[in-house]
């Protein structure tokens, strides 16, 4: 129903006239102390929630007692699901007390001011001397910040068993346990841990990442092989070592949060991402030396980039992975010899095979990336002149054989 015309008495000239005012405003008062946040919404006059109590009445035993209650904010569950007048004591009510029922305040049980004002007095950045004695930069303050207000900065941990190890530090202001500092400590260099670990980083991508979709183009037992052999050299600038490392350390560190200590989310989420960085770094600065080992680096690291939501990187990687397949061109096959007559000159098996299965890949990381747009994709099917990929048994036994095309003819 709107509100009403105001029609008012005004002296004017000597004589009172009658004129027409618009109706009053009324604004719902939030109890913000000082000046609610409505008025100050409004741009109006607030005037105030308080006001003078009025002195008890002699020998009123009960004025004493309703002057000391104080308003509340919200009622308890029970007392709004029962219609009852909530005294808002805590933790537990004075109607839940008198019929000994549970009391349960729901999480929104304050104005927005109040739970503003609380979160701001908790909102202090902690020293925390142990992790290191260099000045923070401001953006490093502002992440922080923001994990304090989201609920994702540490808080004083409670006493752990003795079997549970101490914690440290890391980038993304969660928790590893020591033993797995190597994965993502903040004061670790980028570099790669020791072979062995490397190999254990290694196992736990081909058993976790390398079965699916179209990421099975790496041929394990050559790439073990040439593993074994590079590890004993300078393998520190290898991009594909160091991006199926950063996809094997998440997994590696989800089997310990689910076997031996339970880890944070953002801890298992983010581990090996300085080796993630490294890789792009290295694929970045050869960009003028094409290779399909850097290829197969950049597709697994769009994976990753699209597993930590970076989509807007992930976005721009599909770019250069599809003018990377293009100056390969491995939409064609290597030569007429598809089943490696000819040993003298040519490609192996294996190096065609793996070949065709990184085509693959790329053309359905681009047809993902598309979302049915045409505009997005830069690949067309037309223009992939190679037979389909093999089975899995004859890829890995390095068994040659022929297979069917996208299109007849083709």
């Amino acid at each position: 129903m709107g509100a009403k015309t105001v029609w008012r008495a005004v002296w004017i000239e000597g004589q009172y006239t009658t004129r027409q005012f618009p109706p009053l405003a009324l604004v719902k008062c939030d109890e913000k102390p000082g000046k609610c946040d409505n008025c100050s919404r409004l741009r109006l006059v607030c005037s105030g929630y308080t006001t003078s109590p009025r002195p008890p009445a002699p020998g009123d035993a009960s004025s004493s007692d309703r002057s000391k209650r104080k308003r509340t904010y919200r009622s308890c569950t029970g007392c709004r699901a029962s219609k009852t007048k909530c005294s808002g004591e805590r933790p537990t009510c004075q109607r839940c007390r008198d019929k000994e029922a549970r009391c349960v305040y729901a999480e929104s049980s304050q104005p927005t001011w109040v739970r503003k004002i609380n979160i701001g007095a908790t909102n202090e950045p902690e020293f925390s001397p142990s992790v290191t004695s260099s000045p923070v930069r401001s953006s490093e303050q502002r992440k922080s910040s923001q994990d304090n207000l989201l609920g994702l900065a540490d808080a004083s941990p409670p006493p752990q068993p003795q079997q549970q190890q101490p914690c440290l530090l890391v980038e993304n202001s969660e928790l590893l346990p020591s033993s797995l500092a190597w994965l993502g400590h903040r004061l670790a260099a980028p570099h790669l841990p020791s072979p062995s670990r490397i190999r254990t980083l290694v196992d736990e991508y081909f058993n976790n990442i390398h079965p699916l979709r179209a990421f099975t183009f790496i041929h394990k037992p050559t790439f073990l092989q040439t593993l074994d052999g590079k590890l004993s050299q300078d393998y520190q600038s290898h991009a594909l070592l160091h991006i199926i490392c950063a996809l094997g350390a998440q997994f590696f560190a989800l089997n310990h949060s689910e076997s031996v200590q339970t880890l944070p989310p953002r801890a298992v989420l983010f581990a090996g991402k300085q080796w993630a960085r490294v890789t792009q770094r290295l694929i970045l600065e050869a960009l003028d030396t094409v290779t399909i080992e850097n290829l197969m680096a950049a597709v697994l690291l769009h994976d990753y980039a699209v597993r930590q939501g970076n989509f807007a990187n992930a976005f721009m990687l599909s770019g250069i992975t599809t003018r990377m397949t293009q100056a390969l061109q491995i939409n064609l096959e290597y030569n007429t010899d598809i089943l490696c007559r000819d040993d003298v000159e040519g490609l192996s098996v294996t190096e065609k095979e793996s070949r065709r299965r990184l085509m693959g890949s790329c053309y359905v990381m681009d047809a993902l990336v598309g979302s049915g747009v045409d505009q997005l994709t830069l690949m067309d099917e037309r223009d992939i002149k190679i037979q389909l990929p093999c089975n899995e048994r004859n890829f890995t036994q390095q068994l040659p054989c022929l297979t069917e095309t996208l299109s007849p003819g083709s």
